[in-house]
């Protein structure tokens, strides 16, 4: 897991996409609290708008919150999940829940 500017990435019609080049001034640190196969937990604290990225596969039944909040996952490069931070330091929280499909 990582951060990159917000300035860094671009928005597609359905993720968002990395650059072809990242520096290391690009990147930024993310503590991982938790790391298991439904939930993950992740510390970061950035400076501006940035774009937390966890390269692990973006799959239906993810969710996010950030402090408590929900967020939107965002799929990053068609593959990875990611989420939006503003400036500041944030948990972030990812956990998976299966659908059935036809089930309500």
């Amino acid at each position: 897991a990582y951060t990159l500017p917000r300035s860094a990435v671009s928005a597609t019609g359905d993720g968002m996409t990395l650059p072809e080049r990242v520096t290391a001034r690009d990147v930024g640190p993310v503590h991982v609290v938790r790391y298991e196969a439904q939930e993950v937990v992740l510390e970061a604290t950035v400076d501006g708008p940035s774009l937390l990225v966890l390269a692990d596969l973006a799959y239906p039944g993810w969710s996010a919150t950030i402090d408590g909040d929900p967020a939107p996952i965002l799929v990053v490069d068609g593959v990875f999940r990611g989420v939006a931070l503003e400036p500041g330091a944030h948990t972030v929280r990812m956990v998976y829940r299966p659908t059935l499909l036809g089930m309500r």
